[in-house]
């Protein structure tokens, strides 16, 4: 499950930065969607709606993918996302991506017209 709620998380961000490279901005090297929302978001004041999104995924990444700092097998166990926690993460990687898709979309149509 760590590996779906990280290529979940992959997709998300890549997509932000995405929509970043669109505009011509600098790609920063960082994996933390909160702030990648924030500097989408000074572009586009409408990407405010992706902050829980990118609150929720965020941490929850960082957590499960550092599970070799735990000390003890249970408490890798209560790292570990349950399949609710995936099932909500791909539906807030699912909603930032459908976001950047019709974002980049709209701005595609007015360039051509």
């Amino acid at each position: 499950m760590v590996a779906e709620w990280s290529a979940w998380l992959f997709r998300a961000e890549k997509a932000l930065k995405g929509f970043l490279a669109f505009h011509k901005h600098d790609i920063p090297k960082i994996y933390e969607l909160v702030k990648l929302v924030a500097l989408c978001e000074a572009i586009d004041p409408s990407f405010i709606e992706l902050t829980d999104a990118a609150k929720f995924l965020t941490p929850k990444a960082t957590e499960f993918r550092y599970t070799d700092e735990a000390d003890s097998v249970d408490d890798v166990a209560e790292m570990l996302p349950s399949i609710e926690e995936v099932q909500q993460a791909i539906e807030k990687a699912t909603l930032i991506l459908n976001f950047v898709k019709q974002k980049i979309e709209i701005k595609t149509t007015e360039h051509a017209e």
